[in-house]
């Protein structure tokens, strides 16, 4: 990333300081009429509020090489979903929170459907008034939703059973030699990611 229009740096519990890393991963998306735009859902954190662009402005004013194209996916079942193989505590964490809050949040889908026909994308019919309305009440159900799932899942006895979890797949981690080797190559994937500071 280039030119950022703001700086985020990460202060550790030593005090030292890591400056912002320039690594970035977006989509790059091609429509059916051939044109090709960079969708950043999370360009903010480099001062880029707005998630999308032509592609060509992105290459030409926030990006100074890219590194790696991966095929729409890769992030998510390549490597997060590899994180419970390594012996990485706080990694094999958030990976459990995110499963058992995502989990939550899609069994609450249905009822949030129910009020529209069954179907969310009926919130888009009608007019811009009956659409805001929609809109709103869905907004303010799921963030009902979310809260009530996020208090379930930091419950003191949800705590205990995922670390137990944890602690049983890091065992298991430990145990297994080809999680090992594979281990190395994890640790320099995300180090070049979010900087090697975190794993020093």
């Amino acid at each position: 990333m280039i030119d950022q229009k703001l700086r985020i740096s990460t202060i550790l519990p030593t005090g030292r300081q890591i400056d912002p890393q320039t690594f970035h991963n977006l989509y790059r998306v091609t429509l059916r009429n051939g044109e090709i735009w960079a969708v950043d859902t999370t360009g903010a954190q480099f001062g880029y509020t707005d998630p999308l662009s032509p592609w060509h402005d992105f290459e030409q004013y926030r990006s100074g090489k890219i590194n790696r194209e991966c095929e729409f996916g890769y992030i998510r079942h390549q490597v997060y979903q590899s994180h419970a193989r390594f012996p990485l505590r706080q990694a094999l964490a958030q990976k459990i929170e995110k499963e058992e809050l995502t989990k939550a949040l899609e069994e609450k889908i249905p009822s949030l459907a129910k009020e529209h026909g069954g179907k969310l994308n009926a919130i888009l019919r009608g007019s811009d008034a009956a659409f805001k309305q929609a809109k709103d009440r869905f907004l303010d159900q799921l963030e009902d939703h979310l809260r009530e799932a996020v208090t379930k899942l930091y419950a003191l006895e949800q705590i205990t059973r995922r670390n137990k979890e944890i602690e049983c797949q890091l065992s298991q981690n430990m145990a297994d030699p080809e999680g090992q080797k594979s281990l190395e190559g994890m640790i320099r994937f995300m180090a070049s990611a979010i900087g090697t500071a975190a794993f020093q």
